[in-house]
């Protein structure tokens, strides 16, 4: 017979003020670790991430020839250039700044994965998804949060600036969505998933491919279900029409159909060697997006760029 059936309400009850204390634990330790890696990699920048606070500025002087490419999707940089534009800081403080501005979206993307963790401990307790029998509670927990941990702390870094932790924020919520979806839900809760996944592509370029094929399991998970399909279907519009400015726009740039370009991205990175090269200019107040010596047969010669007296961003090679 099922434990978990037999049980008295004040064993249940027990159990579920046992659980809760430890997702507050962990909670507070996810924060303490967010803390502790923001701090230690506040002066740190990696090759990509020198590339969005110049994107970002761009955007804040509404230099859209340069900040709008097929390199970088611009929800990221927008943010970024917005809040360094809004407090101004001095050269030596904006890296720390941004680095805060990633602490506070790992604490999006922390608030995110609790959303879906406590959908899916509801699934459990309901026996919906076959996890009731298979793990109890803490073990979820303990299982969610060291996934989250290894995901936000080692695989997409803190260390390093870029749009990673929005992009787990925002595939949390449409996962936890999708989830909490019942027979007869409201046409709202797909324009809901829709529109996420739609920002999450201005997040980054992979999650338009990615958009597709969560949209595509959704639909074969549940399809036999009435309106099921009429759903998804309408999901998948809103998504398109979150998505397709921005692939208009890349694609009118570049002559040719495109959502994204990674050889873009490589011919303004130019690779981790010049990363001092570009600290340097860029404490100078200058910017240029790769040295001089960067035309090879692969990376073509990139747009070099700089910060003229009056704070405007003009070409100059």
């Amino acid at each position: 017979m099922n434990q978990s059936a037999t049980a008295t309400p004040e064993k249940r009850e027990f159990r579920l003020v046992s659980v809760s204390s430890l997702d507050r634990s962990l909670l507070w330790a996810s924060v303490l670790l967010g803390v502790v890696h923001s701090w230690m990699s506040r002066w740190a920048m990696n090759p990509d991430g020198m590339s969005y606070p110049d994107l970002g500025d761009s955007f804040f002087q509404r230099d859209w020839a340069h900040a709008v490419n097929a390199g970088w999707s611009p929800l990221y940089p927008w943010l970024v250039g917005n809040v360094v534009g809004i407090l101004k800081p001095s050269m030596k403080w904006e890296f720390p700044l941004v680095h805060s501005v990633n602490f506070g979206i790992f604490l999006v993307a922390l608030l995110a994965f609790r959303y879906v963790l406590y959908t899916l401990l509801a699934h459990s307790r309901e026996s919906a998804i076959g996890l009731g029998n298979a793990l109890p509670d803490w073990a979820l927990v303990l299982l969610g949060y060291s996934i989250f941990w290894w995901i936000a702390l080692e695989v997409q870094s803190l260390y390093s600036v870029g749009p990673d932790p929005l992009v787990v924020a925002c595939f949390c919520l449409v996962m936890a969505m999708l989830l909490r979806l019942e027979a007869g839900a409201r046409l709202m809760q797909f324009v809901l998933i829709g529109a996420v996944l739609g920002i999450s592509y201005w997040v980054k370029t992979v999650m338009f491919p990615l958009g597709l094929a969560v949209l595509a399991v959704a639909y074969l998970w549940r399809r036999s279900t009435p309106g099921w399909a009429r759903g998804i279907g309408l999901a998948a519009l809103i998504f398109w029409c979150i998505c397709a400015p921005l692939i208009f726009l890349l694609s009118g740039q570049k002559g040719r159909f495109t959502f994204g370009d990674r050889q873009e991205q490589l011919r303004m990175v130019c690779g981790s060697a010049n990363l001092s090269q570009k600290l340097a200019r860029r404490r100078a107040g200058q910017w240029n997006a790769c040295p001089s010596d960067a035309a090879t047969a692969e990376i073509p010669a990139c747009v070099r760029v700089r910060r003229t007296g009056g704070g405007n961003i003009s070409s100059v090679g």
